[in-house]
């Protein structure tokens, strides 16, 4: 396999301060120059005074030298904090940094009417408010909101890639297309905030069932997510235009203008973002974005982007209506407090705790999906990136300026030195763009021991990937508020990286989770678990899953790919028995009674053709429509053709003559022998002989020449039908018929309400031409009828060799594949067409994982399904769903005791089977601890007596 190197290297020069003295250059230039100015002043008036600021030189660098011994950017959060605390009056009341939800309070009297002040009026009226900290202004259009500092925004919802199973040569295409947009904003207008939220999440379906025993089952499935850490992944990009690049412009943007000019100015950056958006929606558009805007709900309008806004402001998902005022004051709902390296955030459903993490160091290089490793972590947490990007002559500069510093600087190696040259090559070729770029992590849980083993198993995954980490203790306030996209004057820590470097921290891998809601058929068949957490929503129909497609004709054929004793069936019983609550029709071929148990335990009908036996069979019973009479024909051929001798016109004619007059008689003696009654005898080979042993008394006549039918009726009846034909599935001569015939029943059922078509070990029915025509029709026109098809097969290679394959699996809307670490590359990457990842899952998952690689179109993603221990009545699921020979026997044995009651037999089959694994138990124990064999020997004087050496279970099992 051919691996591409997706390392991009990160100039590490770029992400840290120069140095001088132990102090970063800027400030020390700052300082020194200031105290020198300073020193300079006060000469004039006092040499004395000017030797006293001088000698400040010293402690004062001492002082900034102590403060950066171990973080070379703890000076500026020094700085950061003096600013916020300088701000909070109310710190020695709560004990901690604390942010009102609410505005200060401001207790209005009039004369007479002033009555006892409350009793924190002081406090209330000394509140730090959070929305001064908030900076948005309004929405503009239903997707771009406006700063107070006049910049906008928009903010897209990723699906994402699901980086699990994609090939690396298609996660580095990705990532260059990703990279190709971030350049194409090197005008230094924009910006870009994106986010990864993982949360915990509960979710199950209520659905009922009509059927009370599968009722039980699902609730008892859903019953065991209890205690599983299900968590849910949601990614966003959030991108900023800026309309004025530098302070300067800034400042002058603030002066006031004309109405009629600020109009045409909105006018111009909502076009200019807008222009942005479709850029993105274009580029990404494998990571399905979705733009955040305004929604009806009981008619008012809520918006999505400020629900966004509002979870990493207050840590609550709830809905918020779009304020008639300024979003700043509307948004805050949480009373935040930040004490130290701690976080607490009290809202109206309880208290929640957190940690803030940043980066402090990089590795040498970065690549695409190197911070995967937290979306694996059992743990909530928001990560914030933002990439601000530079101009070319900016970006320029910045290099310049920083690779002088770092020669004047006395701690550079070399090879930063070097790698700023690499990098102002990059920058002049186009290779990249320059940006300013900042990390933060913010680790949740329910009490502060939860958020710090949070806190510490996160910590722990981004030194894996190489970073140095550290905790935001002195700042954990700025940080947060450095979450809220366009918030750029609370970044704590600030690193120029690449625009590679930021795609490839950035890269937006998720998982694939499926549809819950809009499916064709309503709510997903069943959720699934998955080895991350994330749930994953099954369904066969594969629909956009931003769109509501209920009812919709959509493909929902589904083939299920595993060697014998994978779990195939079970898994395709319990996926027949969860789409049941749709009320729909099932009608399965099964092959060695594998799903006999389930279907009759689900209440269905099942019918099993023995040869030799009569099977039931009698076509001509069927009403005579066109269609029926059209069938009747082709029965009729199909007994009478032979390979080596076509029909003439004429046999065709006498065949046609003949049928439609049977179709004119009485149902009661319409049959096969009437057919045959009605061919001429015109020599040894007539039609006449030919159709003879297909009638009674001939060698066939038990397979269609039946004086009823009872099975078209049955099949017409039962809401779930099954039956087994693996005793004539291998014989060429009969199974084509019987195939024809009950297709063509399960045809007749088809009449555009809900239908599932089941057809087990799919690879032995293609051998069949019959079966070949029926799948390749149902392919093509199934969901027009509102029918699917389900497969299962053990053998891909005999798949893969049918004609038909690649039609039929091109048509397949919904494929799981089972662990096979004999899969050969053949017949899955070039004939399932799975990438070269998805090949390696499914050779490496583990026989007994219980887990599977499921794909829809060009998604897939691991999930697991362990019904090991899922209660069905007093036994196991796994009992019912897969019906080994042996059970299937006993079930044999008990209903011809108890008959064919579900309710009747269930209980003794699951007492037997208790019974018989006891027994079974209790001699294995005797075979690992066999009794020792013994001999008494006689008293003296007296001949030994000798007993038998066999064990006293041995002398049982004689006797």
């Amino acid at each position: 396999m051919f691996f591409p190197d997706l390392r991009d290297d990160i100039f590490k020069g770029c992400t840290r301060p120069a140095m001088l003295m132990g102090v970063p250059i800027g400030p020390f230039i700052g300082a020194v120059g200031s105290l020198l100015i300073a020193g300079m002043w006060t000469f004039i008036v006092s040499p004395v005074a000017a030797l006293i600021v001088l000698s400040m030189l010293v402690p004062v660098v001492v002082t900034m030298r102590m403060i950066t011994r171990y973080d070379d950017q703890r000076l500026r959060q020094t700085f950061m904090r003096l600013r916020l605390r300088l701000l909070q009056h109310n710190r020695k009341f709560w004990g901690a940094h604390a942010y009102s939800p609410t505005g200060k309070f401001r207790r209005r009297t009039r004369g007479s009417e002033a009555g006892a002040a409350p009793k924190f009026e002081a406090e209330a009226a000394r509140e730090v408010v959070a929305a001064d900290f908030v900076p948005y202004s309004s929405h503009l259009t239903d997707t771009i909101i406006r700063t107070r500092e006049g910049d906008f925004l928009c903010i897209f919802r990723l699906e994402g890639i699901a980086f699990e199973t994609e090939d690396p040569v298609d996660i580095l295409a990705r990532h260059e297309g990703f990279n190709s947009l971030v350049r194409s904003f090197g005008t230094g207008n924009v910006a870009l905030w994106s986010h990864r939220i993982s949360r915990r999440v509960s979710d199950r379906f209520n659905a009922r069932y009509a059927n009370g025993r599968i009722d039980a089952m699902a609730g008892a499935y859903y019953d065991g997510f209890a205690g599983y850490r299900m968590m849910a992944r949601d990614q966003y990009l959030t991108v900023v235009y800026r309309p004025a690049r530098t302070k300067t412009g800034r400042l002058l943007h603030q002066v006031p203008r004309t109405l009629d000019a600020i109009r045409e100015a909105e006018r111009a950056a909502i076009k200019a973002l807008e222009d942005l958006g479709r850029d993105v929606i274009q580029s990404l558009a494998r990571y399905r974005p979705e733009p955040l805007g305004i929604y009806q709900h009981n008619g008012c309008e809520y918006s999505r982007a400020l629900e966004f806004l509002g979870y990493l402001l207050n840590r609550v998902w709830e809905g918020v209506p779009v304020p008639s005022g300024r979003i700043a004051e509307a948004l805050p709902t949480s009373r935040l407090f930040f004490g130290g390296e701690k976080l607490e955030f009290r809202t109206a459903g309880g208290h929640q705790h957190g940690v803030m993490l940043d980066l402090k160091d990089y590795p040498q290089t970065s690549e695409p999906g190197m911070l995967n490793g937290l979306l694996y972590g059992n743990f909530e947490f928001i990560e914030t990136q933002s990439f601000s990007v530079l101009d070319r002559a900016s970006a320029k500069t910045v290099l310049e300026r920083q690779r002088g510093r770092l020669i004047a600087g006395e701690d550079a190696a070399s090879s930063q030195i070097a790698a700023m040259d690499q990098a102002l090559d990059g920058l002049v070729n186009g290779t990249f763009v320059l940006g300013e770029y900042h990390y933060s992590l913010a680790v949740f849980g329910e009490t502060p021991a939860e958020a710090e083993r949070a806190a510490s198993m996160a910590r722990a995954t981004l030194q894996d990937a190489g970073f140095q980490v550290a905790r935001v203790d002195l700042v954990a306030d700025a940080a947060w508020f450095a979450q809220l996209p366009a918030n750029w004057r609370y970044r704590t820590r600030e690193a120029a990286l690449s625009s590679r470097n930021f795609c490839g921290l950035s890269s937006f891998h998720n998982f694939m989770s499926g549809k819950r809601n809009g499916n064709p058929w309503g709510e997903a068949v069943a959720i699934l678990k998955s080895p991350s957490g994330q749930p994953v929503y099954l369904n066969c129909h594969m629909t956009p899953e931003d769109r509501d497609s209920f009812d919709a004709k959509a493909l929902a054929h589904t083939l299920i790919v595993g060697q014998a004793g994978s779990g195939k069936t079970a898994l395709e019983m319990f996926i027949l028995a969860m789409l049941t609550k749709y009320g729909v029709s099932i009608a399965l071929f099964d092959k060695d009674r594998g799903c006999e148990i389930a279907i009759r335990w689900m209440g269905g009908t099942y019918l099993r053709m023995k040869r030799g036996e009569s099977t039931g069979l009698n076509p001509f019973w069927l009403e005579p429509t066109p269609g029926n009479v059209d069938f009747w024909v082709r029965v009729v051929t199909r007994c009478v053709t032979r390979a080596d001798r076509p029909l003439s016109t004429k046999q065709e004619t006498d065949i046609w003559t003949a049928v439609q007059a049977v179709a004119g008689m009485p149902k009661e003696v319409r049959r096969l022998s009437m057919v045959l009654q009605l061919l001429p005898k015109d020599g040894d080979d007539s039609l006449y002989e030919r159709l003879a042993k297909w009638c009674r008394p001939g060698r066939l006549g038990w397979v269609l020449d039946n004086a009823t039918d009872q099975i078209a009726g049955s099949i017409a009846q039962s809401q779930i039908f099954g039956f087994d034909d693996t005793e004539l599935i291998d014989d060429p001569e009969i199974a084509p018929l019987v195939t024809m015939t009950m297709l063509h029943y399960t045809d007749l059922k088809i009449d555009g309400n809900r239908f599932v078509v089941v057809l087990a070990e799919f690879w032995k029915r293609l051998q069949s031409d019959v079966y070949t025509s029926f799948a390749e029709d149902m392919q093509r026109t199934g969901r027009k009828e509102n029918t699917f098809a389900i497969y299962d097969t053990q053998s891909p290679a005999e798949v893969i060799a049918s004609p038909a394959a690649k039609a039929l699996i091109g048509q397949m809307a919904t494929v799981i594949y089972l662990p096979n670490p004999t899969a050969d590359a053949a017949d899955y990457i070039d004939g399932f067409k799975l990438s070269k990842a998805e090949f390696e899952i499914v050779r490496n998952l583990g026989e007994t994982s219980r887990r599977a690689l499921m794909k829809q179109g060009s998604r897939s993603c691991v999930v697991t399904l362990d019904l090991s221990g899922l209660a069905v009545g007093q036994g196991e699921a796994i009992d019912i769903l897969s019906g080994s020979k042996d059970n299937v026997e006993l079930l044999d044995e008990i209903r011809a005791e108890v008959g064919d009651d579900p309710h009747a037999w269930l209980p003794v089959f699951q007492q037997r089977l208790d019974a018989r694994r006891a027994a079974g138990h209790r001699a294995r124990q005797v075979r690992a601890h066999p009794l020792t064999p013994f001999v008494v020997q006689a008293d003296s004087g007296r001949g030994a007596a000798h007993i038998p050496t066999h064990t006293p279970m041995e002398a049982r099992h004689g006797e």
